[in-house]
């Protein structure tokens, strides 16, 4: 099972919904990483989607209890890492698992239970969605978290939101504010119609990177699009992807999506000027793009500028209306209403993922380029 990522910093992530706990080992991290604990249990209060509409109601304690690899200070706020395996579980205190009892026979239209049947058999563990749940999320915001600390000490920071819920467009302000008491007052009358429905909502989730250097990534098969995109998809959900412009770039001309390059500053007339430049040692750091219809990267490689893309989550599966599904012991066609705690939109929580995620893609390229300077 491919339950691995990375290339300097490597993750192997495990567990199941309703197990005795998720978890995830990373590997790579230098010795020496500082942890801000708080911050890294604010960003799994944040998933969680506590008081937020339309999330699950089934809420986890999400303690993350590190298992090794780590020092932690006397006040439990500060952990620096020792260079070896970091080992990290969040047990789960909160399941439910007589909700999932017939999911082997009878699967859930929309999620995983069937092709797991067809893959493992009646050795697959489908309570919850087992393996392919979004409980799996956790961990990965554990060690997209840490990474996150590493990004932001290095200048580069990442901004994300929800740029429409359902087909509901969000205002400017909710967009950018997601989690605000004015974001929460914004969807909270489009969640509750849907739950008084018995149905769900999909959504797009918008990201931003700021401060990433012209020069990040590798052509082919390591573009921050392929890495990107190999880890954005494992989020549970998540059917599309765009950069820049992405799909409307189709409808367009040449003339109109390609970004024009300007110096930030024209000409270099006196030796100050020069001496800048040759000091830098890096002139493309003096250029930019008028516009940024690429989304921040060319060639598979980022341009220096603003790296932009959009995800989008498909509807929450698990619905209260029923829904034509099959009953694979009495071979027949039945209804099933879905049971259990579900988000009526998944793309509400998906957006921390999205950004913990994506700080782990990056600071495992941003590695190779600094040893690529270096070197």
């Amino acid at each position: 099972m491919s339950s691995t990522f990375g290339k300097n910093i490597k993750i192997s992530i495990f567990g199941e919904s309703h197990g005795l706990a998720v978890g995830v080992v990373i590997d790579g991290l230098p010795a020496g990483t500082r942890i801000d604990l708080n911050k890294l249990d604010r960003l799994m209060m944040e998933r969680m989607g506590i008081d937020m509409p339309g999330t699950t109601p089934r809420k986890e304690e999400e303690n993350i209890e590190f298992l090794s690899g780590i020092k932690i200070d006397s006040g439990f706020s500060v952990g620096i890492t020792s260079g070896t395996p970091l080992g990290a579980i969040i047990r789960n205190e909160n399941a439910n698992s007589k909700d999932y009892r017939d999911v082997g026979n009878v699967p859930r239209p929309g999620h995983g239970d069937f092709t797991q049947f067809a893959k493992w058999g009646k050795y697959g563990i489908l309570e919850g969605g087992g393996h392919l749940s979004g409980r799996l999320t956790a961990p990965l915001v554990v060690a997209g978290g840490i990474c996150l600390q590493a990004l932001e000490r290095e200048g580069i920071t990442i901004d994300v939101g929800l740029r429409s819920l359902g087909e509901h467009a969000l205002s400017e302000k909710a967009s950018v504010e997601f989690g605000s008491d004015f974001f929460k007052s914004e969807i909270s009358p489009i969640t509750l119609k849907a739950e008084e429905e018995g149905d769900s909502l999909g959504g797009i989730v918008w990201c931003s990177v700021e401060g990433l250097p012209p020069g990040v990534g590798e052509p082919l098969f390591d573009k921050v699009e392929s890495r990107l995109g190999q880890m954005i998809f494992s989020i549970p959900g998540v059917k599309g992807m765009e950069f820049g412009d992405g799909f409307e770039a189709a409808a367009g001309k040449g003339s109109e999506n390609n970004d024009a390059f300007r110096f930030l500053r024209e000409g270099w007339e006196n030796d100050d000027d020069k001496a800048e430049i040759k000091a830098d040692g890096n002139i493309v750091k003096k250029v930019t793009l008028e516009t940024n219809h690429c989304g921040g990267i060319l060639g598979g490689i980022t341009t220096g500028g603003k790296l932009e893309f959009k995800v989008a989550v498909k509807p929450t599966p698990s619905i209260e209306k029923p829904q034509k599904t099959v009953d694979l012991s009495s071979k027949k066609n039945v209804l099933l209403k879905t049971k259990g705690r579900h988000d009526v939109a998944v793309a509400i929580r998906a957006v921390t993922v999205v950004k913990a995620v994506t700080a782990l893609v990056l600071y495992d390229l941003y590695i190779d380029y600094k040893e690529s300077r270096n070197g």
